[in-house]
């Protein structure tokens, strides 16, 4: 797999729900999206972004963005995630 571009699709997928409002990612809590994307250079790779509750009690919704190329590396896929508050804010970028 090749990081670099790895990287580059991942973080425009996660930048993509960055712009949702909270209540859109709230309403997604429980759900997962997969889908299979093709880079410039040919390479496959399939993508996971998953919507759960970082804190329930404070109603932080975590959007966990992962990739891999269907080798080895779907045991250890690259990685990308942030968490919003209810009030639009994040806890982490």
């Amino acid at each position: 797999m090749n990081k670099t571009e790895a990287a580059h699709i991942l973080e425009n997928e996660i930048a993509f729900y960055k712009q949702w409002p909270y209540a859109y990612l709230a309403n997604l809590v429980g759900h997962t999206e997969t889908k299979e994307v093709v880079s410039e250079t040919g390479k496959r790779y399939q993508l996971e972004i998953e919507f759960r509750w970082d804190d329930e009690t404070q109603k932080t919704v975590v959007v966990l963005g992962s990739i891999d190329d269907g080798g080895w590396r779907s045991f250890f896929p690259l990685c990308r995630s942030f968490i919003r508050k209810p009030d639009g804010s994040y806890v982490k970028e």
